[in-house]
């Protein structure tokens, strides 16, 4: 599960460089970035929220594995 997780995690961070160059050319050829500065920002969360998900998956393993380690 954790990998399927960590896989999910390095293609939100590409999703977010591919999104940040896309922004820079809009930029650059003097474009309304609005929109994707909004989509960026959905994706940092985004992330934000699938980095603290992994955390906890892991935490709970680790309770659990304390706890078998105890009984």
């Amino acid at each position: 599960m954790l990998k399927k997780a960590d896989r999910d995690i390095a293609a939100a961070r590409r999703r977010i460089r591919n999104q940040e160059g896309l922004l820079a050319t809009l930029e650059q050829d003097g474009r309304d970035t609005a929109h994707a500065r909004e989509l960026l920002g959905v994706f940092r969360e985004t992330l934000q929220m699938m980095v603290e998900h992994c955390q906890l998956i892991v935490e709970q393993v680790e309770r659990l594995n304390r706890r078998d380690r105890v009984q």
